[in-house]
């Protein structure tokens, strides 16, 4: 098994456990936002790109203010487990590895970030996303 598919398999197997977080997540992204949103300058109704997503914490504390929201992951069971924790909430999601790229139009948003996804990866598909 390669080493990506173990990685989503394991990241499928914690999801319904990951997402017991959700509303401290989600609480502690909002205080995030509170304090730095404008500095992010992202315009009046702008879009939003979170790559790996998770259970949708972060994205939906955009989709909250109003944002186009879009989170991706990689892993079946933690969009399952966004779906159903931000039910009511306008958010598209998407299921994509980011590694191979994402059929995602181009320069289509005005925001992207990802936190916590490369973790636990070897160099060898960390390093290509390497920020100098």
């Amino acid at each position: 098994m390669k080493e990506l598919e173990k990685h989503a398999r394991i990241f499928n197997l914690i999801a319904p456990v990951y997402n017991r977080f959700f509303r401290g997540q989600v609480r502690n992204y909002r205080s995030i936002l509170d304090q730095y949103e404008g500095l992010l300058n992202i315009p009046p109704g702008g879009r939003v790109l979170d790559i790996g997503c998770g259970t949708g914490a972060f994205i939906s504390c955009f989709a909250e203010r109003g944002y186009q929201a879009v989170g991706v992951d990689f892993s079946a069971q933690m969009l399952k487990a966004a779906k159903k924790s931000t039910r009511g909430k306008v958010i598209e999601f998407v299921q994509g590895d980011a590694t191979q790229g994402l059929d995602l139009p181009n320069k289509n948003f005005d925001l992207v970030f990802s936190s916590y996804v490369l973790h636990g990866l070897s160099s060898e598909i960390v390093e290509p996303f390497a920020i100098d």
